[in-house]
C-alpha cells in the first residue's frame, strides 16, 4: 500500500491529517499503517489511499471523526472534535483552487506537500533555545567582558516566577490557560516567560512556539489562529501591540478567547506581557453612557494578571547573592544598584547606552549638560556638609 502523500493539495482537513499521521509515527512507531488505520476506524482502505493521495478530499464527516479519533490515540494527544473537523471542511470548501501539485519526492510521509503549505503555525519549541535568534524580544543585558558567559545572566525565581509556573503546570496537563505578566519597563516580563518555557521545552508532547508578527502582529494572529494545533504557546510579548488597535485588536482578543475555550484544540497557552498603563486601559470598564472599545480585551484578560515588581526583595536578594560568584552580572548590579532594581540594570543599560552612542549632537549636548548639573549638585550637597562641620 502506497505511503500517504497528497502531493500538492491546500486542504486543511487534509494537512490536519497529515500532521496526526506524523505525531502518530513519533510517538507510535510500527504500528501507525494505512492497514491499520483503515480496521481501526472502519473506513475502506481505498478510501484512504485517496484521501494519501490527494486524488479524493474527505466528504463523510462520521469517517473524518473516526480517523483523526484513531490517529490522535496514536500520537497521544486529544482527537479533535466533530466541530472541529466541520470547520475545517467548511473552510475548504471556501478557499480557492489548489496550486500545482510539486514535485514527487522520496519522504514518504502522509501530508508532506500540506504541511509544509499549511501546517500548524510556529516552531518546535524543543528547538527554539536562543530567545534572540527567534526575535522573541528578551532584553540582551549588560557585557562586561567576560569570555565564556552565556547571554543572558543566570536567572534568580521570585514570586511572580512562581504564579507563572503554577499557569504553566496547568497547560502542561492539558487545560488551556493565559498568563499576563504585568510591570514596568525592563522589570524582567519577557525573560520571567522565556524561563517559563523551559518547563515544557522537555516534555514528551510536541510543544510549538507561535510569536506572530507579520504583516502585523494583529494581521499575523488573524491570518493563523484557525491553524494553531494542540500544544502550542502563543507568545504575545508587548500585548498592547495585539489588543489595543480597536477593531483589529478586538477580533484578536475574540479569537483568543476562542481559541482557550475550544477543548477540541487545546491545550494552548498564551503567554503575555503588558506595561501597567496599557493594562488600565485594556481592562477598566467605561461608564454606562460611553463606548467600550476593548469588551473582548478585557473579558480575555479578566483575572491572568501577574504583577511584576519594580525591583528585588530583600529575600531575592539574598538569592541573588548566592550567584555573583558564578555570573559577575549579578554582583556589579548588586553593587551599583541601591533600590533593588536588579533587572533594569541588567537589561536597561545597554539599551540607554545604545541610544545615548547612536544620539544626535543637540541630545548628547542635552545629556552632558544633565550629567554636568547632576556632579553639581552632588558637589555642593558635600561642601554644605563640611561648612555645617565647622559651623
Amino acid at each position: 500500500m502506497a505511503e500517504f502523500r497528497p502531493e500538492g493539495s491546500t486542504s486543511r482537513v487534509l494537512a490536519e491529517l497529515a500532521r496526526l499521521w506524523e505525531q502518530a509515527r513519533v510517538h507510535s512507531p510500527g504500528r501507525v499503517t494505512q492497514k491499520e488505520l483503515a480496521k481501526i476506524s472502519k473506513v475502506p482502505a481505498s478510501t484512504l489511499g485517496g484521501w494519501a493521495t490527494g486524488a479524493a478530499e474527505p466528504r463523510d464527516l462520521d469517517q473524518l471523526v473516526r480517523v483523526g479519533a484513531a490517529l490522535a490515540a496514536w500520537a497521544n494527544e486529544p482527537a479533535p472534535s466533530t466541530r472541529d473537523w466541520d470547520r475545517l471542511m467548511l473552510a475548504d470548501r471556501a478557499r480557492p483552487a489548489p496550486a500545482p501539485a510539486p514535485a514527487l519526492d522520496d519522504v514518504g510521509r502522509f501530508g508532506h506537500a500540506a504541511t509544509a503549505e499549511r501546517g500548524p503555525p510556529g516552531w518546535p519549541l524543543r528547538e527554539v533555545t536562543d530567545p534572540f535568534r527567534f526575535g522573541l524580544e528578551v532584553h540582551r543585558a549588560i557585557d562586561l567582558g567576560d569570555a565564556g558567559l552565556p547571554p543572558l545572566p543566570v536567572y534568580v525565581p521570585r514570586a511572580h516566577d512562581r504564579a507563572l509556573r503554577e499557569v504553566v503546570t496547568a497547560a502542561a496537563g492539558g487545560d488551556s490557560a493565559i498568563a499576563l505578566l504585568v510591570g514596568g519597563s525592563s522589570t524582567g516580563k519577557t525573560r520571567a516567560c522565556w524561563q517559563a518555557l523551559h518547563l515544557l521545552r522537555e516534555r514528551p508532547e510536541p510543544w510549538r512556539l507561535w510569536h506572530p508578527i507579520d504583516p502585523t502582529r494583529p494581521e499575523a494572529v488573524l491570518t493563523g489562529i484557525g491553524d494553531v494545533a494542540p500544544y502550542t504557546v502563543v507568545w504575545l510579548n508587548e500585548a498592547q501591540f495585539y489588543l489595543a488597535p480597536d477593531k483589529l485588536g478586538e477580533q484578536v482578543a475574540a479569537g483568543l478567547r476562542e481559541l482557550l475555550r475550544d477543548q477540541g484544540r487545546g491545550p494552548v497557552l498564551v503567554l503575555a506581557t503588558l506595561w501597567p498603563r496599557h493594562w488600565h486601559t485594556l481592562t477598566v470598564r467605561p461608564g454606562p453612557e460611553q463606548p467600550d472599545p476593548h469588551a473582548q480585551a478585557r473579558e480575555l484578560l479578566d483575572g491572568c494578571d501577574i504583577s511584576v515588581p519594580d525591583a528585588f526583595t530583600p529575600t531575592d536578594l539574598q538569592a541573588l547573592s548566592g550567584h555573583a560568584a558564578q555570573d559577575r552580572r549579578l554582583g556589579e548590579a548588586a553593587e551599583r544598584t541601591e533600590d533593588g532594581q536588579i533587572t533594569q540594570y541588567l537589561a536597561g543599560v545597554p539599551v540607554l547606552l545604545e541610544r545615548y552612542t547612536r544620539a544626535s549632537p543637540a541630545t548628547k549636548a542635552l545629556i552632558w549638560a544633565a550629567m554636568d548639573a547632576r556632579r553639581l549638585v552632588s558637589w555642593l550637597e558635600v561642601c554644605g556638609h563640611h561648612l555645617c562641620c565647622f559651623m
